[in-house]
């Protein structure tokens, strides 16, 4: 029987290379070393990267030689695909430009409290958290919730703007703002207040309204108002600026008008206990009473007129000095009583005249 090297070496010699020491160039990058492996896990080289991970599904911690660093986990059907990463003496990274994306399983862990909405990432942090950005941190979502179990602070080195374009709703036990100088504009504000108390120990401050249109106060129950010092009200009386104005009839600068319901209600009263009431009048001056009308001194009274001065009455007039009371009349009696003496003094004539009798005593 011929064996094989009797066959190939028939002349006692090895078949000769036609060329010596020829090569063959690579054909790419084919080179693998494998430096660790067996039935699922391996550790091996190529030429251009390290690999160790997972010999079936190809997951695992891969280095390239272009210096990115992949890690990959598993698929969700084998242990839900986690990453978990634990360094018990912290965390030091300085990196360049970052980008992550999440997706979140319903059927993951973190749905075991959540039915309506997917949660893609959970932080829980045994500690406080401080993040820095050298630069603008911008949030954006569907919706953004912060809650604080305890205390919620904004801080700003410069200004702090809230932008909506619907509506901002504020719910608080209490609500305390502390400013130097506080500007608001808006067309149109509407408060609904139980109470608003407004208090200042300083002597300097003020509560002004300054504006050029109309200012209208309307009061279900009492009005106050107590001043400690000097009140002035200033009234210009000038016509109506354009539009419609709060106050229809313009026939004089100010009205005061109390129309209560019933008896006893609605009467004004203006006292000066220790001061003067001064009332002046440019032009008239008319003083009319439905009822009863007194005027009551404790001293001199003077009742003077630079034209005629005219008394009416329709029914009687009585006069009276020293304490005595008015005396009983008749309608369309005139009568006049004096305690001591009783002058009539003119420089001209003194007509007494009367349709039926006079008695002189």
């Amino acid at each position: 029987m011929t064996t094989t090297a009797e066959k190939y070496n028939a002349s006692n010699s090895l078949v000769q290379p036609v060329t010596s020491d020829e090569t063959q160039a690579s054909t790419g990058p084919t080179f693998h070393n494998v430096l660790l492996n067996n039935k699922t896990f391996t550790i091996r080289t190529d030429r251009r990267s390290a690999f160790l991970g997972d010999k079936i599904l190809g997951f695992g911690m891969h280095i390239f030689q272009n210096g990115n660093i992949q890690l990959q986990a598993g698929p969700k059907k084998n242990g839900n695909g986690k990453f978990i990463n634990v360094s018990r003496g912290g965390q030091i990274i300085k990196t360049g430009p970052t980008v992550m994306e999440r997706t979140g399983f319903k059927k993951s862990f973190l749905q075991e409290d959540y039915d309506d909405e997917i949660i893609a990432a959970e932080e829980t942090n045994y500690g406080d958290v401080v993040q820095r950005t050298h630069g603008t941190l911008r949030i954006k979502a569907t919706n953004i919730i912060l809650e604080a179990d305890d205390s919620f602070s904004i801080i700003s080195g410069d200004s702090t703007t809230i932008n909506s374009t619907g509506s901002v709703t504020q719910i608080t036990g209490k609500y305390t703002s502390t400013f130097d100088t506080k500007e608001e504009v808006g067309d149109r504000a509407s408060i609904k207040v139980l109470q608003r108390i407004m208090k200042s120990n300083d002597p300097r401050s003020s509560d002004d309204i300054v504006i050029s249109g109309h200012v209208n106060r309307r009061f279900g129950g009492d009005y106050r108002v107590e001043a400690g010092g000097i009140s002035a009200t200033y009234i210009q009386g000038n016509k109506a600026l354009p539009g419609v104005p709060l106050v229809l009839n313009r026939s004089v600068g100010l009205h005061i008008g109390l129309t209560a319901p019933s008896a006893g209600f609605g009467g004004i009263n203006i006292e000066s206990t220790t001061g003067t009431v001064d009332i002046k009048a440019g032009v008239d001056m008319k003083l009319d009473a439905k009822a009863l009308f007194n005027l009551s001194t404790v001293g001199l009274t003077n009742i003077s007129s630079g034209a005629d001065l005219n008394m009416s009455s329709a029914k009687s007039i009585g006069i009276s000095s020293g304490g005595l009371a008015v005396p009983t009349l008749s309608s369309g009696d005139v009568s006049i009583k004096a305690q001591k003496d009783f002058v009539v003094d003119a420089t001209g004539n003194i007509d007494l005249d009367a349709g039926i009798k006079i008695f002189l005593n």
